[in-house]
């Protein structure tokens, strides 16, 4: 530990003084939820009135339209996979082999848009 007086250092009482432990743990919260946003990919937040609350509810509203659209598509492709694998019909087998991968595609893509959507929404939540 230092000396009280060296470089303007004053003691860990007038520290606990300054800096409530209130102060403490929402700093705490606010990093661990930058670190989860961090996580799913997300590395800036447009803030534009200066509130991050309002931030995490801009991202959780774009990925939740883009959640909404991904599994539209999904839907989709599965519809078009049905009508192809429907024997009578004149679609050669990488067609429907184009069609599956496709549908997995968006498949993974919908569910990790769920879940990325999951998390915004929890870290809303929080603060």
């Amino acid at each position: 530990a230092k000396p009280i007086s060296e470089y303007d250092y004053r003691g860990p009482d007038a520290l606990a003084r300054e800096i409530p432990p209130e102060g403490v743990a929402t700093y705490e919260t606010a990093c661990s939820a930058m670190r989860r946003l961090k996580d799913i990919g997300i590395l800036a937040l447009y803030v534009g009135s200066g509130a991050p609350v309002q931030g995490v509810r801009i991202v959780s509203d774009y990925l939740a339209r883009m959640k909404n659209a991904a599994l539209e598509l999904r839907r989709r492709m599965k519809k078009k996979l049905e009508r192809v694998k429907v024997p009578k019909t004149n679609v050669n087998a990488l067609q429907v082999a184009f069609y599956q991968k496709a549908f997995e595609k968006l498949e993974e893509t919908s569910k990790e848009l769920r879940r990325k959507h999951d998390v915004a929404e929890f870290i809303y939540q929080e603060l």
